[in-house]
């Protein structure tokens, strides 16, 4: 939708906080300059964190590449690396604690609580890769 100062408006979904408020995202030559609730939901306005999107989105601190800890320092890798370390450290994950003995189906892991995931993730302290969302996950 094309609003005045060649403004479009992205229908989206805040995932700052559980709730998954239906907001409108503002943006000008493919940047967002401000996020509104959507029309016709029934919240009154967004709260604080939805608020901070726009803020968030674009702060100089915001990690925006993997990285990993060696030496106990965080380099910054490719997402061609962070992706094998991710899809290694879950094939290990499939044969040591669901095949290897037999307690859940495959189709299972992703089932599992992000805590206990999380914790067979982080076993093996010498390759800790840390992976966030890219800014188009929010329009």
């Amino acid at each position: 939708m094309l609003k005045e100062n060649n403004t479009k408006i992205a229908h989206s979904i805040c995932t700052m906080c559980r709730g998954h408020c239906r907001i409108d995202a503002h943006v000008k030559d493919g940047k967002v300059i401000r996020v509104t609730r959507a029309k016709g939901y029934p919240s009154n306005k967004l709260c604080v964190k939805a608020q901070g999107i726009v803020d968030w989105l674009y702060s100089p601190e915001r990690i925006t590449t993997p990285l990993r800890k060696r030496d106990g320092t965080w380099e910054k890798i490719s997402w061609d690396e962070a992706f094998g370390i991710i899809s290694d450290k879950l094939n290990n994950i499939k044969e040591n604690y669901i095949l290897g003995n037999s307690l859940l189906p495959i189709e299972h892991l992703f089932h599992l609580s992000p805590h206990i995931l999380y914790e067979l993730l982080m076993q093996d302290e010498a390759a800790v890769p840390i992976v966030l969302d890219s800014p188009k996950s929010f329009c």
